[in-house]
């Protein structure tokens, strides 16, 4: 059979893998789509049924979102261990404004930061342990990969208090660890307290409101804060539960590409943004098709390569094929070509030359 037609012919299948490969990232894409707009009706009708009126206790407390913005570093607050410190202890900026990372060794990572107070009776008590599970579930560790900077919103608190909070949660954070990598952890997840003055300007830096009650309560946003290794807010984070995906897009993307250590990583980061209208990170079926379309175009450049390979080889086995042959042909026949002598013929000049008088 030709060779050419052998290719087209089996170019001609490719067509069909390619269709069919391409129809799974199609499908890919819209089942992602279709997920996405079912969650977004659901949360539609949600909505609908909800009262029109949010109550009296948490009306106009609003989160204003600015990413991009750096922290007060000169801020001093309290820690779980009564020191008091600087917030730029524990970032590490460029700009001038004194972040040095110092209660890190200078090591300033991705951070995730959140306004509680600790003697919160549900709502708080809660958002702390549904991040704990996340920090448990999540594949980086504290204090290797990230930190977590929490801070009360009660002036009232004080640092017994913190510490208490910080033994109840850190114990709930049942990793796998030495001596020393738990105290690292220990050190990289920090608990405070601070007067009215450094936590409403926290407050007003990371654009969080909140209000005291009469009941000596307070009302506020469930919100987390993530922060770049130079204290700049990064991402916004909101509800109760993190999944860890999520906190692990968020952190990636603090990080600045330096936690993005895979092939993986990398097409999880192409593949999800942040959606400014949920808090969080949602699957693109743009990115997803856009992902699929590589993925064909590559194995069918494979595919391509290894039968034109396949057929170069096939070519020039059978040439060798041919070439033995008709060696081994040449071979059987040297005897009788060894033994032909060339007989003169008549006519043929002697070898001495004509000689004189010859007719």
């Amino acid at each position: 059979m030709n060779p050419l037609r052998t290719i087209f012919a089996r170019c001609i299948d490719l067509r069909s893998v390619r269709m069919l490969l391409a129809c799974g990232a199609i499908a890919a894409g819209a089942g992602a789509a279709f997920a996405d707009g079912a969650s977004a009706a659901s949360g539609g009708a949600a909505s609908e049924a909800m009262p029109a009126q949010d109550p009296s206790e948490i009306r106009g407390l609003t989160v204003e979102e600015r990413v991009g913005s750096t922290l007060p570093m000169e801020l001093l607050f309290t820690s779980s261990e009564g020191k008091l410190v600087r917030l730029g202890d524990y970032f590490k900026t460029e700009d001038g404004r004194g972040g040095t990372a110092a209660a890190f060794g200078g090591q300033a990572k991705p951070t995730v930061l959140m306004m509680v107070y600790y003697r919160c009776p549900i709502v708080c008590d809660v958002l702390m342990s549904k991040m704990t599970q996340t920090f448990e579930d999540l594949d980086f560790t504290l204090g290797s990969e990230y930190n977590a900077l929490f801070f009360s919103i009660d002036d009232r608190e004080s640092p017994e208090v913190s510490s208490a909070a910080k033994t109840k949660y850190f114990e709930g954070y049942r990793r796998s660890f030495t001596p020393d990598a738990r105290e690292k952890a220990s050190k990289a997840w920090q608990f405070h307290t601070g007067d009215s003055d450094s936590v409403a300007k926290l407050a007003n830096a990371v654009g969080y409101q909140f209000r005291k009650l009469p009941n000596g309560e307070f009302s506020h946003p469930v919100v987390a804060f993530i922060i770049t290794p130079d204290g700049k807010l990064s991402r916004y984070l909101y509800g109760f539960k993190q999944e860890p995906r999520d906190l692990r897009l968020a952190l990636m993307e603090a990080s600045e590409g330096k936690l993005v250590r895979t092939l993986g990583d990398r097409l999880l980061a192409f593949c999800y943004m942040y959606d400014p209208t949920r808090g969080g990170y949602s699957l693109q079926a743009v990115r997803v098709m856009q992902v699929g379309g590589v993925v064909t175009i590559v194995a069918l450049a494979g595919l391509v390569g290894v039968l034109l390979a396949g057929e170069r080889l096939r070519k020039r086995a059978r040439l060798a094929a041919v070439g033995a042959s008709v060696g081994a042909g040449l071979g059987a026949g040297n005897g009788n070509v060894g033994e032909l002598r060339i007989a003169p013929v008549a006519g043929d000049i002697p070898r001495g030359g004509m000689k004189e008088g010859t007719p």
